[in-house]
């Protein structure tokens, strides 16, 4: 994606940041040097939009925490205008799922497996239902199925090389986790034209990130680093 770039932030008073973003994004996918991690996802369904915070700002405001405790402070403290879902971790080595709504968050842990993935359909009990998943991408789910399948297939031994190669994996194409279009329809929506436009790993714990532009199995990852600058 040849908009997209790595950003790096050291405010005062605050942990340091890097981030994969766009051109005018104040808040992205990212790290910080607490060893705070989140990455998002769209999610297909859940409560109506109302007006209110869009996402963004709260991803830079994420960034600024330290533990996962001031994150949840943080969404349930603002109010959002849609749904989207956030994969956390901080430098405790705490992991945790966060589906947000209009009308607040579910939290949805590791449940004692070791590991947490997630796609862009709703798990928490609360919103997984028929009417919204039938609103969710289609390939939301085998997605899924087949990123759980992968890491249980490397988990305690996982390195990054294992988590790039799963970010590449093209099993079911198009219904892959390395996305294509499944449309040319240029008036589609998201769940059926969108496409991966970047794998992105994350070394929370060294401040570095791994990134490979576009959904082609053959772009290289390049690593950024948070003592880059």
């Amino acid at each position: 994606m040849r908009l997209g770039y790595g950003l790096i932030v050291r405010p005062a008073d605050k942990p340091a940041a890097l981030m994969w973003t766009f051109g005018g994004m104040i808040g992205y996918h990212g790290i910080n040097s607490r060893g705070v991690a989140q990455f998002a996802n769209d999610l297909g369904g859940g409560p109506q939009p109302r007006f209110a915070l869009p996402h963004y700002p709260l991803k830079r405001l994420m960034l600024e925490c330290e533990t996962l405790e001031e994150i949840v402070t943080l969404f349930r403290r603002i109010p959002l205008c849609f749904s989207g879902n956030y994969v956390v971790c901080d430098g405790r080595q705490q992991i945790l799922d966060i589906e947000a709504t209009p009308e607040g968050i579910e939290l949805v842990t590791d449940g004692g497996v070791g590991f947490i993935a997630h796609s862009n359909h709703f798990v928490c009990s609360r919103f997984a239902t028929q009417v919204n998943h039938t609103a969710s991408a289609s390939d939301s789910f085998t997605r899924l199925e087949r990123m759980n399948q992968l890491i249980q297939t490397r988990f305690g031994k996982l390195d990054v090389d294992d988590c790039q190669s799963f970010l590449r994996d093209r099993a079911g194409e198009p219904s892959a986790i390395c996305r294509s279009a499944q449309t040319s329809d240029p008036e589609a929506d998201w769940t059926t034209a969108g496409i991966t436009v970047a794998s992105i790993v994350a070394e929370p714990e060294v401040g570095q990130l791994h990134v490979a532009t576009g959904n082609h199995p053959e772009a290289p990852f390049v690593t950024w680093s948070l003592n880059q600058m």
